[in-house]
């Protein structure tokens, strides 16, 4: 028995010093997003501010390291759930390939109805996830915000 708490606590002594790990098949993204802006204000429909509909609009600016800038095929913000669940509208983002960057423009138009702008802070900041890079051979590369 005496032999049997040993091993027990020479293991857990063990695990509490080395910790448990699992290797992962994971590489590290080839993307990262180092920087990124964004603002929040009413639809202007026809001049007229419409306050019960905010749009959320932001630039986001892609890098890479590896030089796959030119392989990009398409780009997809990735929302969090409660934002897509009030959205209206959603512009597909507008790209602008610069030297070595990529400016990812675009908006969504979300329901505000009865939120001041500090609820509206509380409730979904952060809007966006992540990103979801598309190169031309089809794989996926998911680019967290930092």
């Amino acid at each position: 028995m005496k032999k049997f708490n040993s091993f027990i606590m020479i293991t857990l002594l063990a695990l509490s010093l080395f910790g448990c790990s699992q290797e992962r098949n994971e590489s590290r993204s080839d993307f990262s997003i180092n920087n990124w802006i964004s603002s929040i204000g009413a639809v202007d429909e026809s001049g007229v501010d419409i306050f019960e509909e905010q749009r959320f609009s932001y630039t986001l600016y892609l890098t890479s390291e590896t030089g796959k800038l030119h392989e990009v095929k398409s780009l997809e913000p990735i929302f969090f759930d409660n934002v897509l669940e009030q959205t209206t509208a959603n512009d597909p983002p507008h790209l602008n390939m610069e030297n070595d960057r990529i400016e990812v423009q675009g908006s969504i138009v979300f329901d505000a109805k009865g939120l001041t702008k500090e609820q509206i802070i509380e409730r979904y900041d952060p809007f966006i996830n992540a990103l979801n890079v598309i190169l031309e051979d089809n794989t996926e590369h998911l680019v967290e915000l930092n």
